[in-house]
């Protein structure tokens, strides 16, 4: 069914713009809504006291063999949480400190805003009070402070509202990589309730802050166990750009290619065996099912979700770049393929070897690059087996075992031969309820920034009511 707009020629003119996208009726409904509205409502480039998007020339991601002891941080959009507006520093890169010397403006500060701009341009952050100073931001991010009688905890709130998101998506120019240029991001309106109400919206975001921040730390806890009890806590590895290997190996795994090859993660299993028993993943298997394509036609703007690889993340689903189903065809697959509590998902494509156990049923139906592993659980416990696919342990053996020259692929037959190190069930149980505490602390931070995002929103429609 059409949805249609109407707008008059002096909006049209006014804007700049006559694509559809500018003129969606939701955003315009949400325009009268603010504007009905008693408080008040400022554009962005009223309450910003400095901003910034560094223009980088020549500045690449190091590898972990280029590193140096004096590089700094470089912090991406990626490195946003898909569904958080936090950060999440271990998966940060590097670059070289003569960057740092050359960019002063890309330099971080804390209690910045950070907005994605280029890219999918969807993103919102704020720089923590104890976030590593020696950090450039990526030219993806626009960073700015706001002034200081403004709460910037709430403005980060607004801008995850239907309201802040709305504004922001409209102002996305060019199909294939989004960009939002200064002029239109500072043209955004905010609206801005008594200090008294953005001060309780500030308190919701430092506690959601604090459980998330909670849940890193019990996530570390039991990937510290976990590599402690192996031997691996002080493990780094290194390529090595020399090595050999025997012709008839190359016969045996049917793989000619030095990447394969490298020493790296026979290092590693190595290691592993003189410590501990290890275990083909096969073992613990009573068999698995991939997902199912429902092909881009039948793609639609809302209804049942249909989860990809990029909407599964260590941690659990992530709202990115989300497609949906209808009803109707929900209906046909959910039997085979809807997601349920304690479903063990391992991803095979595109992103391959991301694990995680479903915590809680869910609407949504996943898609042929994520497989359902049924676990024998008195064998290995699911948790334990997750984390150690998503360590170092099963990363560097997807590593060596990934194909695929465009879109990486982990065959059946690999995934069957991933090596499990065995510890006793005590340590295995420790880990798994550390991985439990981790998620029940994240769900907890998610459940405070829902219930600020709404407080918000209520505060600025019942104004008008």
């Amino acid at each position: 069914m059409a949805v249609v707009s109407t707008v008059k020629l002096s909006e049209l003119e006014g804007a700049k713009r006559i694509d559809p996208e500018f003129y969606r009726s939701d955003i315009l409904d949400m325009k009268a809504v603010i504007s009905k509205s008693k408080f008040n409502v400022f554009k962005l480039s009223k309450i910003i006291k400095k901003g910034y998007r560094v223009v980088y020339w020549s500045t690449n991601i190091l590898s972990p063999d280029e590193r140096c002891g004096n590089d700094v941080y470089f912090l991406q959009a990626t490195n946003i949480e898909g569904s958080f507006p936090f950060i999440n520093v271990n998966n940060m890169g590097y670059v070289w400190r003569r960057d740092w010397e050359q960019y002063p403006e890309g330099r971080i500060n804390r209690g910045e805003l950070l907005i994605e701009v280029k890219g999918k341009a969807e993103k919102v952050a704020l720089v923590p009070n104890d976030f590593p100073l020696n950090t450039l931001v990526s030219g993806t991010l626009y960073k700015f402070t706001v002034k200081k009688s403004i709460e910037p905890e709430y403005i980060l709130i607004f801008f995850l509202t239907k309201f802040g998101k709305g504004f922001r998506d409209r102002l996305k120019t060019n199909t294939l990589i989004s960009f939002v240029n200064k002029r239109d991001l500072y043209n955004i309106p905010v609206v801005l309730p008594p200090p008294e109400f953005r001060q309780q919206i500030q308190k919701l975001y430092n506690e959601a802050y604090g459980e998330f921040k909670k849940s890193h730390d019990l996530y570390c806890q039991a990937e510290n166990l976990l590599l402690g009890a192996l031997g691996l806590e002080n493990f780094e590895p290194k390529c090595e750009l020399v090595y050999t290997n025997m012709a008839s190996n190359a016969s045996r795994f049917h793989r000619m290619d030095a990447e394969y090859f490298q020493p790296l993660c026979s290092n590693l299993i190595k290691h592993l065996s003189a410590k501990v028993r290890l275990e083909p993943l096969s073992k613990f298997l009573l068999g698995f099912k991939k997902g199912v394509e429902v092909g881009t036609e039948n793609y639609q703007e809302g209804g049942k979700p249909f989860l990809r690889v990029s909407n599964l993340s260590t941690s659990g689903f992530v709202e990115r770049d989300m497609k949906y189903i209808d009803e109707e065809l929900y209906n046909q697959l959910k039997d085979e393929y809807e997601i349920k509590n304690g479903d063990f998902l391992l991803t095979k494509d595109a992103t391959p070897g991301i694990a995680y156990v479903v915590k809680e049923s869910t609407d949504g139906i996943i898609s042929s690059g994520i497989l359902r592993l049924n676990i024998n659980e008195k064998e290995i416990d699911k948790e334990y087996l997750a984390l150690c696919i998503n360590s170092i342990i099963g990363r560097l053996q997807v590593e060596r075992d990934i194909g695929g020259s465009v879109i990486m692929h982990w065959k059946p037959e690999q995934i069957k031969k991933l090596q499990i190190p065995i510890l006793p069930s005590t340590t295995q149980q420790e880990i798994a309820s550390l991985i439990r505490q981790s998620h029940k602390a994240r769900k907890k931070a998610k459940d405070l920034l829902e219930e600020a995002k709404k407080e918000v929103e209520k505060a600025i429609e019942g104004e008008v009511n």
